[in-house]
């Protein structure tokens, strides 16, 4: 199969980023790199090109870029195989959608918004790698063990983790596998007790997470 230009261009940058991965630590499949930092504990890194969209609606929609073709981001990711509400992985090889812990490079420059370079503009392909370099493996490296998840968790800085609103799930997850049951249990009850939980995910807490691990008595002490 014959590759296109845009193709071809995003592997080069893959390519051009790859030693400085390598270097530290990180083994590469296709447009993805992984690295182990502790029993299962993995770090992503991954090149996302902009889908094409043959719509013909113009490029710039009320401010907004509607075709991202011929664009490009980084996605940055943490992997914690306790916190899998949604199954295991299908492979070792861990991918963007499987990590609970998950940021776009554009969110940690100064600007916090989502980034997205021409993947034919060299200047620009510069400017993403030392934003990978100097921002996403910073963000990466401080999450070297469980502890330091829960320890952000538990002083407010879910916004820096990088979760989904139903964080505090996940961290029950890991709080109940390393034994913690008192403060998984907390975690639960703390969520329970906001009111932006919405009904569906209510109902879901309440008659499928909590009966998967025996916590149905915190229901009872709502």
């Amino acid at each position: 199969m014959s590759s296109t230009p845009t193709a071809e261009a995003m592997a080069q940058i893959v390519a051009v980023a790859a030693p400085l991965l390598k270097s530290a630590g990180f083994k590469k499949r296709r447009h993805t790199f992984n690295r182990r930092v502790e029993d299962g504990l993995v770090h992503l890194v991954n090149f996302q090109m902009g889908s094409y969209d043959p719509s013909g609606r113009p490029d710039v929609l009320a401010g907004i870029r509607v075709n991202m073709h011929g664009l490009f981001t980084i996605n940055l990711g943490v992997f914690v195989p306790e916190m899998d509400r949604d199954g295991p992985p299908r492979s070792s090889w861990i991918n963007d959608y499987d990590c609970q812990l998950r940021k776009r490079i554009g969110e940690l420059m100064p600007e916090q918004n989502d980034v997205w370079w021409p993947l034919d503009f060299e200047p620009s392909q510069e400017q993403a790698i030392d934003a990978m370099r100097d921002m996403g493996l910073t963000w990466l490296g401080q999450f070297t063990n469980r502890q330091v998840i829960l320890d952000k968790f538990q002083a407010g800085d879910e916004e820096e983790l990088g979760m989904t609103p139903a964080a505090a799930l996940d961290v029950a997850d890991l709080l109940l596998a390393t034994g913690n049951i008192q403060a998984a249990e907390q975690a639960v009850r703390d969520y329970l007790a906001r009111d932006d939980v919405r009904r569906p995910h209510r109902d879901y807490v309440e008659n499928e997470y909590l009966e998967l691990r025996n916590l149905r008595h915190l229901l009872d002490q709502a």
